[in-house]
């Protein structure tokens, strides 16, 4: 049986990291990725359903494409990559749609704690809810990624 790791891709830069991490932890066991990217459409006016529904799919689908494209320009021989684009909210699909894969991957956005109490997290209804290893990569902010925490001159 194949390894396969899913990950969430929503096309924010913590979402690459988290491709970037995937398609790497594929490579290293001869694995594949699931890339799944969400779309919700909460309310909407009558009659104008299947117009809404096309043209969220349609924007999920761009950005997948555009996030896939951009990772995928650094790698020479990229591991099989599985794309499904779902209607939902990103955690219970991830959960659902992960379920028979070996790993689940998810960028993490480094909400403070109040707004991740009134705001649900992904990456935290996937811990608590999945069945399977979830891996949260977090995402510095590129002015954060040249500091060395051990310097004391960086303490200030």
């Amino acid at each position: 049986m194949t390894y396969t790791v899913c990950v969430g891709v929503d096309g924010s830069e913590p979402s690459l990291d988290a491709l970037r991490f995937a398609i790497a932890e594929a490579s290293v066991r001869g694995g594949e990725v699931r890339v799944l990217t969400t779309w919700w459409l909460a309310n909407s006016l009558p009659g104008t359903v299947d117009v809404e529904t096309e043209k969220y799919q349609q924007q999920a689908t761009l950005v997948q494409e555009a996030a896939l494209a951009t990772v995928l320009e650094d790698y020479d021989d990229p591991p099989t990559i599985h794309r499904l684009v779902v209607r939902g909210t990103a955690s219970e699909a991830l959960v659902l749609h992960s379920r028979n894969d070996d790993h689940l991957v998810v960028g993490s956005h480094h909400k403070g704690v109040l707004k991740r109490f009134v705001e649900s997290s992904v990456s935290t209804y996937c811990i608590r809810h999945s069945r399977i290893p979830v891996t949260v990569v977090p995402h510095l902010a590129p002015a954060l990624t040249d500091v060395d925490p051990r310097d004391p001159s960086a303490q200030d």
